[in-house]
């Protein structure tokens, strides 16, 4: 019997621990205020050891347990003297045993053995080096240990049994708990959507699992009447974390006082709405703010129930929702009809920009404060739901890409002055500027593939013909960009354990992926950013309203082009019309989902932004355009640093681009005629005489992000999904969504069954004979066709051509040639206009898989470095030449500088893991270790 009641509670806590629940009780009798004043909580600490744990306890678990519980009693006996810090050796010994032995009961006294130390020091020693308990992480390792059982086809309870749970249920509840679906769901096959029916896709499916949504490129599991109240209860939870705050007070007097400007414009320019007056007019801005302060709650709440297209088609109506619904409350107000009511919103949300714009001289200061509120939210939900633990977690990296930005581009605009942010972080020192080289080929694919897995030998080109299989892989249509991420998968991408993956091609084994090519997926009801940012006035109609600006600002440049007669130039109607206002939609929806991820305190995030990219390409690398656009990253970067403040743990920011631009007039605007024009001339027999010619040249790189949004759109459930479907049904097949002439090309190709393939990426070709799926020597081309060689080498627009001789691979000019292998020179050297580096990034290119038998490279102008693109595009990618190869590495001065020269993605993989090390997200003998999440 113990008399003080609080002791008492510890002392059961203890006897629990040792022997069971299901052991007699201790029984305790009241003391006096005085001795319970000398215990302040420890009796509730020594509870919490053992609160909670309806699930069978293993040794290990018991005795940390029993650790915390004495810890807790330990302030009855008075103040104690402060431990000596312990070494992180012992807890590296722990682990390693924990790593070779997890599916074994471990207890304490091993894991001391193993330390050389306490059970008692192991514990906390553990804690202080990793931010977890021994028995939190052995958790860890069995229950990604059952998921791989689990998806290779093993039963769940073999997979509990070999994993070392101590029965099925055991598994199924912290299953549950950690991955939001049951081990039953995981194991269910499924049924492969485009054309597949292999069982390693519904396998890679099933390992994509992220807080229970799956997210990779086949037909989602439809969803069942059961699921259904799940989504509900989603978004009714998204209705209830809104809180009246007094900064959302501010704001509401500021955007009713925006509303009169607002409305009163919009009554002036519209002749279909009106208002009896000036009384009139302010009882309607009161009904909008109250309205809207209503409803967008709700409207936010729908937006998570209905998913990611969903939210964006509710996105475009939000407002004339609003305003409908307070004209309707309005008496003194008239309204002629509801496309009237859709315009006026439209209207009124395009002068509240202006008016917002003019309030916060310019800056994106509104924006900011809606996303601070939304990454508020977001820490109270994750507090709520328990993931915001308490324990101390390794500072955050924030990976920014500015997509084709070249080096000496960006170190211009910063001593320019135009890049306030970026200089900002050099002049104070807090940043190093430095670059690495690409290689060959400069596309994005190639520099992902190298970043995010540290091996780029899979993706020759930015797309590329399979001689072997006789298809044409294009790495903006999802289900190629999927087909290659697989052959890249290995359990070694940057983005493993944690991270998330932003507006990428590949993942980079990131467990959450948003708007990434290969998985082809809407951001899902989890990403509440997305709800919120479609939802808000100062998100998706904010941006459609700056992405028209845009559209007018481009229509205007374009013109000046014209007249101007700037040269070279390219065509800027078409596509790029829709797709540059796009581009502005997608940083702030970007820079909306990172704001989410911060909040969520995930471990590392990489993000793609294109703007730069898409405009450099039609404009010019280095026109006002492109460096406009460049200065706009610029001031989301500013953002980003802005936001990270408000983080769930500290974030280190890198900047790094993909690959550089290089100018110049297109091949077929200096010499009126195509490569596969040229290459068609030149073969045996000709296309008139019956030579079946292929070719992939169109422009198709920005298309990407577009099918990789309506494939998403189309593969689920419900009416707005009805509705994509029959849109774009003639561009849809076997449920993938292919805009732009890639599927085209496709087509073309698989059901002519040429004899010859001409491939473009940038000022790259390649040329594919495929009557062989070898490929070819220079003494069999010249057999099959006697002058396509020497006819190629010998145009004006061509600089080398690589072919592979008995000696190996060779580079020919007009005036000599150059052995790869040896670095032999015949003449003058061909590649001498290319770079000291020429030589190798070439080797290294015809080494990598399904390489053409014909490597290309266009001709370099002296003086200029321009080169001829391929492709209709004035900046270009893909080739040497010029500045396309010079990519840019931004990090803080205080790491480890990275290697000089840094040459190849697959070196800035190894770099970026380096400093994951020196952060503490990865270990340097590269084992896995899950670290905790902060909140």
């Amino acid at each position: 019997m113990v008399s003080d009641p609080v002791l008492g509670r510890a002392v059961s806590a203890l006897h629990a621990a040792l022997v069971g629940s299901g052991a007699g009780a201790v029984w305790t009798e009241e003391r006096s205020d005085e001795g319970r004043r000398r215990l302040p909580g420890a009796g509730a600490r020594a509870s919490g050891a053992s609160a909670n744990w309806q699930s069978p306890a293993t040794a290990l678990a018991r005795d940390e347990r029993l650790a915390a519980a004495v810890a807790a009693m330990s302030s009855y006996a008075g103040p104690v003297a402060a431990r000596p810090p312990r070494g992180k050796q012992a807890a590296r010994r722990v682990r390693d045993m924990i790593d070779e032995g997890y599916a074994r009961d471990l207890t304490a006294d091993d894991l001391a053995a193993a330390a050389g130390t306490s059970r008692y020091a192991v514990y906390r020693a553990f804690r202080e080096a990793y931010g977890l308990s021994p028995s939190d992480y052995q958790r860890q390792l069995r229950l990604r240990s059952a998921r791989r059982m689990l998806v290779a086809g093993h039963g769940i309870a073999e997979s509990a049994a070999l994993a070392g749970f101590a029965d099925q249920s055991h598994l199924t509840r912290w299953f549950l708990r950690c991955y939001g679906v049951t081990p039953g769901r995981t194991a269910r096959p499924l049924t492969p959507q485009i054309g597949q029916s292999d069982t390693r896709y519904a396998a890679t499916r099933r390992d994509r699992l992220c807080h229970g949504l799956l997210v990779a490129i086949v037909k989602p599991v439809p969803e069942t009447t059961a699921a259904r109240p799940g989504r509900i209860r989603v978004g009714l939870r998204a209705l209830r974390d809104w809180r009246p705050t007094l900064r959302r007070l501010r704001s509401l007097v500021r955007n009713a006082v925006t509303s009169f400007i607002v409305l009163a414009g919009t009554f002036w320019l519209l002749p279909g709405v009106t208002a009896s007056g000036l009384v009139a007019l302010l009882g309607l801005v009161v009904l909008v703010a109250g309205v809207g302060a209503l409803l967008r709650p709700l409207l936010m709440a729908l937006a998570t129930m209905l998913g990611g297209f969903g939210a964006l088609v509710l996105g475009a109506l939000v407002q004339a929702i609003v305003l409908y619904v307070a004209l309707w409350f309005a008496p003194d107000t008239e309204v002629a009809n509801l496309p009237v009511v859709f315009g006026a919103s439209w209207v009124a949300v395009a002068l509240a920009a202006l008016v917002n714009w003019f309030a916060d001289a310019g800056t994106d200061d509104t924006f900011i404060s809606e996303t601070i509120r939304l990454m508020a939210r977001v820490r109270r939900i994750e507090e709520r739901g328990g993931r915001g633990q308490n324990v101390p977690c390794p500072d955050g990296l924030l990976v920014v890409q500015l997509d084709g930005v070249p080096a000496p581009l960006l170190r211009w605009a910063v001593r320019a002055g135009n890049l306030p942010n970026i200089g900002r972080w050099l002049r104070t020192r807090s940043h190093r500027l430095g670059a690495w080289h690409t290689g060959l080929p400069a596309t994005t694919p190639a520099a992902q593939a190298g970043i995010l897995y540290g091996d780029t030998r899979r993706v020759p080109a930015f797309r590329w013909y399979e001689k072997d299989t006789r298809r044409l892989l294009v790495t903006s249509r999802p289900r190629d960009a999927a087909e290659v991420e697989r052959r890249l998968a290995g359990d070694r991408g940057l983005l493993r354990d944690g991270g998330v993956s932003i507006s990428n091609v590949f993942s980079g084994d990131a467990e959450s992926c948003l708007l990434t090519v290969s998985h082809a997926a809407l951001p899902g009801r989890s990403a509440r950013g997305y709800a919120a940012f479609m939802t808000s006035p100062y998100g998706f109609t904010r941006a459609v309203v700056l992405g028209i600006g845009e559209l007018i600002r481009e229509l205007h440049q374009a013109r000046v082009q014209r007249r101007r007669d700037v040269r070279p130039r390219v065509s800027r109607g078409g596509a790029f019309l829709a797709l540059r206002p796009a581009t502005t939609l997608l940083r702030d929806l970007n820079v909306t989902l990172i704001a989410e991820q911060m909040a969520r305190g995930a471990p590392i995030i990489y993000c793609d932004f294109v703007d730069y990219d898409e405009v450099a390409h039609h404009a010019g690398p280095a026109r006002p355009e492109a460096l406009d656009a460049l200065e706009s990253l610029d001031q989301t970067l500013g953002i980003l640093e802005r936001l990270s403040k408000e983080a769930a743990r500290r974030y280190h920011l890198v900047v790094l681009s993909d690959h550089g631009q290089s100018q110049g007039a297109t091949f077929r605007q200096r010499f009126d005629e195509s490569l596969e024009e040229v290459v068609g001339k030149l073969v045996r027999g000709g296309a008139e005489n019956g030579h079946r010619h292929g070719a992939a040249t169109g422009t198709v790189e920005e298309w990407g992000r577009v099918n990789a949004l309506l494939t998403e759109a189309v593969r689920r459930q419900g009416p707005t999904a009805a509705a994509t479907r029959a849109a774009i049904r003639k561009h849809t097949t076997d449920g993938e969504v292919t805009l732009g002439p890639a599927d085209e090309e496709a087509k073309a190709i698989a059901e002519g069954d040429p004899e010859t393939v001409v491939i473009a990426s940038g000022n790259l070709g390649m040329v594919y004979l495929t009557r062989a799926p070898e490929k070819l020597t220079r003494d069999r081309i010249d057999a099959a066709y006697p002058d396509l060689v020497d006819g190629l080498v010998a145009h004006p627009g061509i600089g080398i051509v690589v072919v592979d001789e008995d000696g190996g691979p060779v580079a020919l000019g007009r005036r000599g040639r150059h052995r790869l292998c040896d670095g032999h020179v015949e003449g003058e050297d061909p590649l001498a206009p290319y770079g000291p580096l020429a030589a190798a990034d070439l080797l290294r290119h015809q080494q990598m898989d399904h390489v053409g038998d014909l490597v290309l490279l266009s001709m370099v102008e002296p003086g200029t470095d321009e080169v001829a693109a391929f492709e209709e595009l004035v900046g270009s990618h893909g080739g040497l030449g010029g500045w396309q190869t010079e990519a840019v590495l931004l990090y803080p001065s205080g790491w480890t500088p990275a290697p000089d020269p840094l040459i190849g993605p697959d070196a800035v993989h190894a770099t970026l893991v380096e400093w994951l090390v020196q952060l503490g997200l990865r270990k340097r003998d590269d084992e896995r270790v899950t670290l905790p999440v902060a909140g």
